[in-house]
């Protein structure tokens, strides 16, 4: 289904320019040019027959600066202790996967989101090591005018903020230690030599892609 966001979701009020400009050049990267660029581009949807569905919040703040978590070590969770975005799966009571990411958002790190600070959404994405569950996660975008007040859950060990730019410029290739053995990912690498990698990785390098920052 073509995601009209506008229609769909609601929107804030922002002024339209001609497109991404300034991605590529130095100089500062507004939020209301992110929210340009995330209009002009289809997200694609996967099909989500047998899968769980998910969906996950990237919040950004004026620098632009996006906030990143690192989840609690828990045995049986295929994702413990790596670097994510806040979200979860879709319960019975959601009326979509945005009312999924914004419930899930509030419940993982105490932020309490408005549909009308959404500015975009993301193409679908599924995880793509057999030996992970059948996800469908959708990550949705959201403007924040400053830096909000944060309480993870038992869930999450913290959350920090980290420069959009110096994120996209960090890429590189590290070894992780998966169930298989160790195995090089593309990654990128955050905070205080935090590890990004997987399908956060994914979920971020297709919206560096679309701000034009790869």
């Amino acid at each position: 289904r073509s995601a009209d966001l506008t229609a769909e979701y609601g929107k804030k009020g922002l002024s339209h320019g001609t497109g991404p400009l300034f991605f590529g050049r130095m100089e500062l990267v507004e939020l209301d040019a992110i929210a340009n660029a995330l209009t002009q581009k289809t997200p694609l949807n996967e099909e989500s027959t047998g899968a769980v569905q998910a969906g996950v919040s990237l919040l950004l703040i004026p620098g632009p600066e996006v906030l990143l978590i690192r989840r609690a070590e828990h045995p049986q969770d295929p994702w413990s202790g790596q670097i994510g975005l806040p979200g979860g799966t879709k319960e019975k009571t959601d009326a979509d996967l945005l009312v999924t990411a914004i419930r899930e958002t509030k419940e993982e790190i105490g932020v309490s989101l408005e549909e009308t600070s959404l500015i975009g959404r993301l193409d679908d994405f599924r995880p793509r090591r057999k030996s992970l569950p059948d996800v469908l996660i959708r990550p949705f975008v959201f403007s924040l005018d400053c830096k909000p007040e944060t309480a993870c859950s038992d869930e999450i060990q913290y959350c920090f903020w980290n420069p959009i730019r110096d994120l996209a410029a960090s890429h590189c290739q590290r070894d992780i230690a998966l169930p298989e053995g160790n195995h090089p990912v593309d990654a990128y690498l955050a905070g205080e030599r935090e590890i990004v990698w997987g399908i956060t990785y994914r979920i971020l390098s297709g919206f560096f892609r679309t701000l034009e920052l790869t």
